[in-house]
């Protein structure tokens, strides 16, 4: 499958265009998955996060990229939008109310700057671990603080890995959770980055000779060692356990990174994808009730929470005129209808839709929910 890149000296950058993103799209409509809903993702680890402060730095902005993004997803005739900010701080339950799913990256939760070695995704947490911080850094402890801060079980998806995190051992005879490292175990052998090991790759490790496979009974997670390098990652065990857990917590389901770092080809002797079908079993006939109790649009229902009455604004009619200066952009309501706005960019007038189920808040200047607006609210 091909897809386009940037070379400038010597920087790659791979990405996606429209052609691309059609490409995958048919390709996983040829695997003939049921029900198969296509996202964009938008952000990551590799946007830095000023990009995000600018874009939401102002009105203006945020409704240029909605307007955009939505159009963007129609004409390209996917499902919906992740969007990847990573890290902001933000109200859990608001956040929640508004959006589908929350992907819980639960994985990565150690890494090379601590000066010992631990599992990038214990299920449960170290409680020797010091300092007492590090006590608290599990999947389970992660998932717990999203549900004490508001957040709907039933969206929340728990992220999987399908790689390993990887140290080298400051001494063979230290190998144990907590042992004292040199820094990220060597690249992998066909990913080619330190401190990082696919699947496929620690399937090699677990053949060699004097590699040893231990199982953390305390975070329910394994790791394996040989000579001075020493990798924790997830095998089918581990993830049985982790889908366990979140079906008893009545959690949304999982997400997982990635598909091609699992043993795609079969090689480990478990069957291609070993580590996605154990957790395709695992979740076999789990089904989670969705509970969530926000707001309701029902154009044309009785007045009620919930619903949106009226449509069509309460008031005389007055033609909005954009009269500023050339560089100044504002933003006035629709007269005749709650749905839409203008935009006015100086002297130019654009009449913009809200997205499906809000209104403009004249106010503050955004689209926000009918309630909060009196005059379209019955």
């Amino acid at each position: 499958m091909s897809a386009p890149y940037l070379v400038d000296g010597d920087q790659w950058v791979g990405f996606d265009d429209e052609r691309s993103v059609r490409m995958k799209m048919d390709f996983v409509k040829e695997l003939g998955l049921a029900g198969a809903m296509i996202l964009v993702s938008l952000g990551g680890s590799v946007v830095d996060n000023e990009q995000f402060r600018e874009l939401t730095s102002s009105d203006y902005r945020m409704n240029t990229f909605v307007y955009d993004t939505v159009d963007s997803i129609r004409r390209l005739r996917l499902d919906g939008l992740e969007l990847a900010w990573e890290y902001p701080r933000y109200n859990i339950r608001e956040i929640s109310e508004h959006v589908d799913l929350l992907n819980l990256l639960a994985f990565d939760l150690h890494d090379t700057l601590v000066d010992v070695v631990r599992h990038g995704a214990p299920l449960f947490p170290l409680q020797s671990a010091t300092p007492q911080e590090q006590r608290y850094l599990s999947v389970d402890d992660a998932a717990r603080t999203l549900l004490e801060e508001g957040a709907a079980p039933e969206k929340i998806l728990i992220g999987l890995a399908t790689y390993g995190r990887s140290f080298t051992l400051k001494s063979q005879d230290q190998y144990d959770i907590d042992a004292p490292h040199l820094g990220a175990g060597k690249a992998g052998k066909y990913t080619g980055d330190p401190g990082f090991a696919a699947y496929f790759e620690i399937c090699e490790l677990l053949d060699q000779e004097n590699t040893t496979l231990v199982w953390d009974a305390e975070q329910q997670v394994p790791f394996a060692f040989n000579g001075d390098y020493w990798v924790g990652f997830d095998d089918e065990k581990s993830l049985e356990k982790k889908v366990e857990w979140l079906r008893e917590l009545g959690l949304g389901g999982v997400s997982i990174w990635s598909a091609d770092l699992d043993d795609f080809s079969g090689a480990c002797g478990g069957g291609r994808y070993p580590l996605m079908s154990a957790v395709r079993e695992a979740l076999r006939g789990y089904r989670v009730r969705y509970t969530y109790d926000g707001v309701t649009v029902t154009p044309g229902a009785s007045s009620r929470p919930g619903a949106i009455l009226p449509l069509t604004a309460v008031g005389a009619a007055e033609p909005v005129t954009c009269t500023d200066g050339d560089n100044d952009v504002t933003y006035h309501r629709d007269p005749l209808d709650c749905r839409h706005y203008y935009l006015c960019q100086g002297r130019v007038r654009h009449r913009m839709p809200c997205p499906s189920g809000l209104v403009f808040n004249e106010e503050q200047s955004v689209c926000d929910w009918p309630e909060n607006v009196e005059r379209c609210w019955g």
